[in-house]
Order: structure tokens, then sequence, then C-alpha cells
């Protein structure tokens, strides 16, 4: 419960920086159609290596240069399928709107590095943390960090690619 109280709590940071964008969220409505998405995909690839972490350091077989050595063109790789079909799915179905296709596609690239960096870095952290069992708050920290990060990213890419009222 405290973990659950705590990340409700950090969640709401969404709201601050979606409410920030408001106006380039209003004027680009298809942005907010695949936040969704977005996240649910990002922390979705970010969990596999966390898991791979967790169960590593149980078993006292992580060394996390090895891991990263291997993890980190898996990371690059899945990022760019990831972001390359979301453009296409989105572009299919809003052929008119390529900048918040490409906007999106770009923040879930981004978004699935940082979480697939930060799922093994967290998961590693915790499990390092003699107070913190690694499997009770890795993969619910990671979803809220990535869900964030996910958000965060995407109003910033947008809004460097996307023209505003205020910018004509």
């Amino acid at each position: 419960m405290p973990w659950l109280i705590i990340l409700l709590l950090f969640q709401s940071f969404g709201a601050l920086i979606l409410n920030r964008y408001e106006d380039l969220l209003a004027q680009h409505l298809v942005l907010n159609f695949f936040i969704p998405m977005m996240q649910g995909t990002a922390g979705n690839a970010g969990n596999q290596p966390g898991v791979m972490v967790t169960r590593a350091l149980s078993l006292g077989q992580l060394q996390l240069d090895r891991l990263l050595m291997k993890e980190l063109p898996v990371c690059a790789i899945t990022s760019l399928v990831l972001g390359v079909v979301s453009y296409f799915r989105i572009i299919l179905e809003y052929p008119d709107d390529p900048g918040s296709a490409l906007s999106i596609a770009l923040a879930m690239f981004a978004t699935t590095v940082v979480t697939i960096v930060l799922s093994i870095l967290c998961s590693f952290i915790l499990g390092k943390i003699t107070c913190c069992d690694p499997a009770d708050g890795a993969v619910p920290l990671l979803t809220t960090v990535s869900d964030i990060v996910g958000i965060f990213l995407l109003v910033a890419i947008a809004a460097k690619i996307l023209p505003t009222e205020r910018d004509q």
C-alpha cells in the first residue's frame, strides 16, 4: 500500500505536464488519442529487462556490465521498431496529420529507450538496497516513471515539431 500511495501522488505530476501543454494538446487532438498506446507499449517493453534483472539478482547471477552489453542493442532495435510501427499505425488512421504521427513515433522511440534503461537500473538499485525487494517495487515504480517520462517527451517533442496558434 505505501508504494501505491507514493506512486499515485508521483503519477499526478503527469497532469501538471499535460496542463502546461494544454493549448498544444487542444490544437493537436491526435496526440491525446495515442498517449495510452505510447505509455503502455513503452512500459511493457521496459518490464521484461527489469524482470530479468530481478531474477538474476535473486539467483546471484547478475553481471550488470554483461547485461547492459546484451540489452542495449536490443533496446535500440526494439525502440526503433516500436517508433516506426507507431508512425505507420497513426498515419494510416490520420493521413493528414504526419506531424502528430512523427511526434508520437519519436516519443515512442525515446520513451522506450528511457524505460528499458531505467528498468534495468531501477531493478539493480532496488536489489542493492537491503531494505527493498526489487520484486515489490521495481515494476510499479518503472510504470509510473515511464508514464511521466512518456508524457513529458511527447509534449516536448510535439512542441518542437507541431505549429500552434502562438507560432502563427
